[in-house]
């Protein structure tokens, strides 16, 4: 995102964003906001989770999360998806 400044959390790896639109400042001065979490307590497992929300009235845009099993040989992530927007990105 251009123009966005993303602010990363200590204790785990996590970032929000937030940015202007370079059209219609007034009417609605933020993009969505987003937020990123992923947590790997160890080699072999793994968390990750993402969300898009819209202070406009729109609510949550996109969720998702999953969980990571990773061995030598393959790996594994099983999760729920959420998008309203449907194919657009």
């Amino acid at each position: 995102m251009s123009g966005s400044r993303p602010t990363t959390g200590t204790c785990c790896p996590a970032t929000t964003a937030a940015s202007r639109p370079p059209s219609d400042p007034v009417s609605q001065p933020l993009k969505d906001l987003y937020a990123d979490l992923t947590i790997s307590p160890n080699q072999r497992i793994g968390f990750h989770a993402d969300a898009r929300y819209n202070v406009y009235d729109l609510g949550l845009r996109e969720a998702n999360a999953d969980v990571r099993l990773v061995y030598p040989r393959f790996a594994v992530a099983v999760g729920p998806r959420f998008n309203e927007q449907g194919g657009s990105r």
